[in-house]
């Protein structure tokens, strides 16, 4: 019986964590992104590399400023 529970709990957590991640998706599928949005989504890769190479280029330590490595 308490097996039974367990796996109604796991079965309705995945569902609560799907249908949020799944909501976006559906509405732009369905409704489109604004120009401005799509421009913006345009230039994250860019900045996503940028932010990778920055973070293994310099150092930080608390208490002082970013240094290069």
């Amino acid at each position: 019986m308490v097996s039974k529970y367990l796996l109604l709990a796991v079965i309705f957590s995945g569902l609560v964590t799907w249908i949020p991640r799944m909501i976006p998706f559906i509405l732009v599928k369905y409704k489109g992104l604004p120009a401005i949005v799509e421009r913006f989504l345009k230039f994250l890769p860019v900045s996503i590399i940028f932010a990778l190479i920055l973070s293994s280029v310099v150092t930080g330590k608390v208490g002082s400023l970013p240094q290069i490595k």
